[in-house]
């Protein structure tokens, strides 16, 4: 979890993943006691982050296929579903 963390750390809290590996992130940090990291990840409005898709510069409704999109210029699919297996 170390590992997890400082890598997050390092990046400013951006998640550099893919779509696969960051469904796996948030829920890892919460059962490893490290809700400090998630929230950060969560709250983090600059470019890639879930904050910047959803804060007031794009408003977007939904999660894009790529960390790079905006509501503006969509790289891929701006209807981009997310499903939980």
């Amino acid at each position: 979890m170390t590992a997890l963390t400082d890598s997050i750390k390092k990046t400013d809290y951006h998640l550099l993943t893919g779509i696969v590996g960051t469904k796996y992130i948030l829920p890892a940090l919460a059962q490893h006691g490290k809700l400090d990291v998630a929230m950060r990840i969560l709250t983090e409005v600059s470019q890639p982050s879930f904050g910047y898709w959803v804060g007031p510069d794009n408003n977007l409704t939904t999660l894009m296929e790529d960390w790079r999109s905006s509501a503006a210029m969509a790289y891929g699919s701006k209807n981009h579903i997310m499903v939980r297996t």
